[in-house]
């Protein structure tokens, strides 16, 4: 019985122990469970200590701040190496923070940064971040125009800017700044102008693009740097690749691009033309009157093979469109004073130059108290006119057609073409000494006849000097012409003269005029005269007549009619004379003797 009792006793406390056994390995086996189910509470995420939503990324520190548990220890490495370093752990009271310092990666290329709990033996258990490359290939252009064509880019945008940015409200005068990236193929235009920073010269402070105001910097031009400005702090998201990879939205800042913004080009120096009244505009230049809008000479003024011609002051634009006329205004041109400015048009390779301001004075108004016209009476053209001037200013007197400007009562100085009118300048003058000029009558007559002639004058321009300034001339006045008194020359018997050989003798053609000049004399003019004829004509008489008289000696050989002219003032007739063979002598008749 003791035996059996002994044995029984041994094998209770035999099982004992493997109850003791078995329940110490299920408490420890229940304690690695809370401890893991701890971890995953915390940290959120089955197999993995660190994750997405811990993780917060500043761009402009270059550095990652991971929050942590107190007491544990954060590695991170190269993704690819997995040289494992210990980031910095922070405890600020209960919360601590681990930072790693990503500002020595170099991130002209994506980087893949692993992160991982110290704890975590195994390296499937890191989270991986592609840290994206700054914006390295960004280029700055400049254009006089907002379409741009780009030969990078090569096809056409249509820039606008914000309403809000100072740039906006000045670009039409000073260039519109735009960006690209890339090459070939993968070139574009970058028109995130929120992302994009400035500062002036090496040293400057970098702003924002919106603050960017080129007009300042349009007399002596400047060096302007751009870059595509850092991303600001962002939370990782759920955001992945296809290989699993976390993918941040920002990056950095971009690599700085320098850009010689250039000053504007020197103004045009611009003629005015006082006395045509023109001013000499050239192609690629653009101007703009008071109240109206710049207008493109060639648009505006160039013929039909493109030349441009000096523009008449009359025939100036307010507003100019090409494509559609109804909008066109005129510029009203009264004499009145206005400035003018004149500038080289902006293209797509540079902005417009600085404008030059062509000063156009009001002249006085044309006086015609102590202005003389006259002429001899009866008037012809012949004789031409004479103007007398006895005003302290000079003037210029011209003949001009009334054919396209209307006549006296409707003259419109603006259709007359003053670059091809003939002026004839009358210096200042006295009462007492009073300026002449006379118009010859072969200015307007002959080859330079003048149909529907009219008389204007006006003062003279005045040409810039120390004293004065340029002024150009007033407003032409016009003046009729008395109607002219019409000469004729008639002979009163006949137009020619036949005489008869072989001996002296004379014949007359008496001829009668009207309204030609008492005491005219007659000019006579011929081919060579055969030999033996005189013709000879005296004066115009009291009554208007004149008689010629033509001669011949017995030497006068036989002349079928000789043609000569006779010219008058002007007035020319066409007369002849023959000389007729001598008859032959009668016979004798001999009487017949009576028987």
């Amino acid at each position: 019985m003791k035996i059996d009792t002994k044995t029984h006793r041994k094998w209770n406390n035999y099982s004992n122990f493997v109850k003791f056994l078995g329940c110490f390995l299920l408490l420890f086996a229940f304690s690695v469970s809370l401890i893991a189910f701890g971890k995953l509470t915390a940290y959120g995420q089955t197999g993995r200590s660190v994750t997405y939503s811990d993780i917060t990324i500043d761009h402009t520190k270059g550095e990652i701040r991971i929050s942590v548990q107190s007491g544990d220890t954060i590695l991170y490495c190269d993704a690819k190496k997995l040289d494992w370093m210990e980031a910095t752990t922070t405890v600020n009271g209960t919360n601590s923070v681990a930072v790693i310092d990503i500002s020595w990666i170099n991130r002209s290329k994506e980087y893949i940064l692993g992160i991982k709990n110290k704890d975590e033996t195994s390296d499937d258990a890191m989270v991986q971040i592609n840290l994206r490359p700054r914006e390295e290939g960004l280029k700055v252009g400049l254009s006089g125009t907002s379409t741009l064509i780009d030969k990078v880019v090569n096809k056409p945008l249509e820039l606008v800017y914000p309403t809000n940015y100072t740039i906006n409200s000045v670009c039409k005068e000073y260039g519109y700044i735009y960006f690209y990236t890339g090459n070939g193929s993968t070139a574009r235009y970058y028109e995130e102008y929120d992302n994009i920073e400035w500062k002036n010269g090496a040293d400057g402070v970098w702003r924002e693009f919106k603050e960017l105001n080129p007009a300042i910097y349009a007399n002596k031009g400047a060096s302007l740097y751009f870059r595509v400005k850092t991303a600001v702090e962002e939370k990782l998201t759920t955001t992945v690749d296809k290989q699993g990879v976390y993918v941040t939205k920002g990056a950095p800042a971009g690599k700085e691009v320098r850009f010689s913004y250039p000053k504007l080009a020197n103004a045009p120096k611009v003629a005015l033309n006082g006395g045509d009244l023109t001013v000499a505009l050239r192609a690629g230049y653009e101007y703009r009157l008071p109240g109206g809008e710049w207008v493109n000479v060639v648009d505006a003024h160039a013929n039909s093979l493109g030349k441009i011609d000096p523009v008449s002051l009359y025939s100036l634009y307010e507003k100019y469109n090409r494509n559609d006329n109804s909008q066109n205004k005129k510029f009203t041109f009264q004499y009145q004073e206005f400035v003018m400015q004149i500038r080289v048009a902006a293209t797509s390779k540079k902005p417009s130059s600085k404008s030059f301001n062509l000063n156009v004075e009001a002249p006085k108004a044309t006086e015609t108290t102590g202005i003389d016209i006259s002429y001899t009476l009866p008037y012809s053209k012949k004789d031409g006119i004479s103007f007398t001037n006895s005003n302290p200013d000079s003037y210029q007197v011209a003949l001009i057609s009334s054919k396209f400007c209307g006549g006296v009562g409707t003259f419109d100085a603006s259709k007359v073409d003053y670059k091809q009118v003939k002026w004839y300048t009358v210096k200042p003058g006295t009462t007492e000494k009073p300026s002449v000029v006379k118009i010859a009558g072969t200015a307007y007559t002959g080859k330079n006849e003048i149909e529907q002639p009219i008389l204007i004058y006006r003062l003279a321009p005045i040409n810039e000097s120390k004293t004065q300034k340029q002024m150009i001339a007033s407003k032409a006045i016009a003046v009729n012409l008395p109607t002219e008194v019409v000469q004729t020359v008639t002979d009163s018997v006949q137009s020619k003269v036949e005489l008869v050989q072989g001996a002296a003798a004379e014949g007359k053609i008496e001829v009668s005029t009207t309204n030609v000049s008492v005491g005219a004399t007659p000019k006579i003019s011929a081919l060579k005269k055969p030999t033996g004829i005189t013709i000879t004509a005296d004066k115009v008489k009291t009554d208007g007549k004149f008689t010629i008289s033509v001669k011949i000696t017995s030497a006068a050989k036989v002349v079928d009619s000789y043609k000569f002219n006779v010219t008058i003032e002007g007035v020319t007739k066409e007369y002849s004379v023959t000389i007729k063979e001598k008859p032959a002598p009668t016979p004798t008749v001999t009487p017949t003797p009576t028987p």
